[in-house]
């Protein structure tokens, strides 16, 4: 038989229940949950004064969820946080470019055998993906960033030893 609870018991989990609405409305307002601040951002992207077509723009904060877009015929791109919500966080984001697609339904095929299918290749050299060097300061609203990429090398190491122009 269940113990029956004495008003001020009742309004001590009332009291309780209410707070950790509150607490909840509070995070997702603040932006916990999913919804953090984001800048939009958006540009166009070449290679060796060529529009980049149809390359993967990934940019990576310190902390959090990368955004990630898909530039157009012309070079050009949007990044997308998530579904719904476009843009990137705030704050510094390394910046890789990659036009790298793996071959159609793997390395190898169903028995085994190699996938004829090379995929498509890597065209951007390392240094603006695998090991970019390319950073940029997303801000709150409106951030065009272009990318002028070139197949040349970096000139010389930066003075902590990676790569830089």
């Amino acid at each position: 038989m269940a113990r029956r609870l004495s008003t001020s018991q009742r309004v001590n989990i009332a009291r309780g229940g209410a707070l950790i609405q509150c607490v909840a409305g509070l995070l997702v307002l603040g932006g916990c949950f999913g919804n953090p601040p984001l800048g939009r951002v958006h540009g166009r992207i070449t290679l060796d004064g060529m529009p980049l077509r149809h390359a993967f723009v990934t940019f990576l904060p310190e902390h959090g969820r990368p955004a990630q877009a898909e530039t157009d015929g012309h070079g050009n791109y949007e990044l997308i946080y998530a579904p719904y919500r476009m843009g990137a966080l705030l704050g510094p984001n390394v910046v890789r470019v990659s036009t790298y697609q793996p071959p159609e339904g793997g390395d190898t095929l169903d028995d085994g055998t190699p996938n004829p299918d090379p995929g498509i290749p890597e065209l951007v050299p390392e240094w603006y993906n695998a090991e970019s060097v390319l950073v940029r300061d997303v801000q709150r609203g409106d951030n065009h960033f272009d990318f002028d990429l070139t197949t040349r090398p970096p000139v010389s190491p930066n003075a902590d030893g990676s790569l830089g122009r």
